[in-house]
């Protein structure tokens, strides 16, 4: 791009930008609009798909909570793998206690869990608990406890189709109640 030399070219060169603008902001506009309209014709069947997809998985959970799934606590399965994650560590309240009485009790004698905005610095005190430098009993002084809970879970194998895996299950289902009744 050449230099501007005049106020001419300068007004010119202002003149292009501005109809640049213009014409990005009128694809904007555009844009939107059919993001908008996509939004409209595609969430209700997202949102029915999740629910049903919710429902299933709460039947899978069932079955899977009947199954001896092992230390791993998972089922591969041909469809994917199903069982429980442990959620990360979180520092929750005994019972009886809230965070103003955890506030009080750290003041008194663990002021360094105590952030310049007096709040409890949750973090730290999981650090520390997991380092040793904090015990169970020094927990429970505090009014907390370190708790985790498993979550269920469906991680898809998404290298075979879903209909290839319905239809093989489909299939082997058959099998199965035809060898019974024979």
């Amino acid at each position: 791009m050449k230099r501007i030399t005049n106020r001419a070219h300068a007004e010119a060169l202002l003149g292009e930008i501005a109809d640049l603008h213009h014409r990005r902001d009128g694809h904007a506009v555009a844009l939107n609009g059919e993001v908008q309209l996509s939004r409209v014709r595609h969430e209700p069947a997202i949102a029915q798909l999740d629910k049903e997809i919710d429902e299933k998985a709460k039947v899978l959970e069932e079955w899977v909570e009947t199954q001896d799934l092992g230390e791993k606590k998972s089922l591969r399965m041909l469809g994917g793998v199903v069982g429980y994650k442990t959620s990360p560590p979180k520092l929750a309240l005994l019972s009886r206690w809230t965070w103003d009485g955890v506030l009080e009790a750290l003041q008194k004698k663990w002021r360094s869990y105590v952030r310049l905005h007096p709040e409890v610095d949750k973090m730290q005190i999981k650090r520390d608990h997991k380092l040793g430098k904090i015990s169970d009993a020094e927990l429970k002084a505090m009014g907390c406890k370190i708790e985790s809970e498993d979550r269920f879970f469906i991680d898809l194998n998404k290298a075979i189709p879903a209909n290839v895996v319905v239809h093989t299950i489909r299939a082997c289902a058959e099998a199965t109640e035809s060898s019974r009744h024979n």
